[in-house]
């Protein structure tokens, strides 16, 4: 457990992290 527990956290980040520049990018895209 200890494995599973320590690397989705890095991994749910980077999740988030690359939605949020997508949905950026989507949004931006669009205005344009």
């Amino acid at each position: 457990n200890a494995s599973t527990t320590a690397v989705p956290e890095p991994i749910s980040i980077a999740l988030l992290g690359s939605g949020l520049v997508g949905l950026g990018l989507l949004r931006n895209k669009r205005r344009a």
